[in-house]
């Protein structure tokens, strides 16, 4: 409790509590639609984001782009590509939504969930498209 008078806590505050990834989903229930060279490949559930980096549930759809996508995506090193800024170019769309955004998908975790990065500016969006690393 705070004194105002005195200005003294007259208990010590509670620490910040830390959400583990889960936590943070469990809270949040967006979805989005992940487009891999123009082929729906699946949705993230339970989105979480942190800035310009979403975070979900992967959920791939039943078709052959669909099982090439998370090979490849479980094949990447999401902590190098987190701090390189790289991985796959693809679209994403929120599931109640038909406009697309461009975004980087940096890798799938042990647990199954996805790591897309947005792509916030026309500079990276360029030279994205241009790079073969990211198709």
């Amino acid at each position: 409790m705070y004194l105002p008078r005195s200005g003294r806590y007259t208990h010590k505050p509670k620490p910040v509590e830390l959400y583990s990834k889960k936590q943070v989903m469990d809270k949040n229930q967006m979805c989005l639609k992940i487009i891999f060279r123009d082929i729906l490949v699946g949705s993230m559930n339970n989105v979480a984001n942190d800035m310009w980096y979403m975070f979900g549930n992967w959920v791939p759809e039943k078709n052959e782009v669909a099982d090439e996508f998370t090979q490849l995506m479980k094949a990447q090193n999401l902590k190098r590509n987190f701090s390189e800024t790289k991985g796959k170019y693809v679209q994403w769309a929120k599931c109640d939504r038909a406009e697309k955004q461009n975004g980087i998908a940096m890798g799938l975790d042990d647990e199954g969930y996805l790591t897309v990065r947005m792509i916030t500016t026309k500079e990276l969006l360029e030279a994205v498209k241009q790079d073969e690393e990211y198709r």
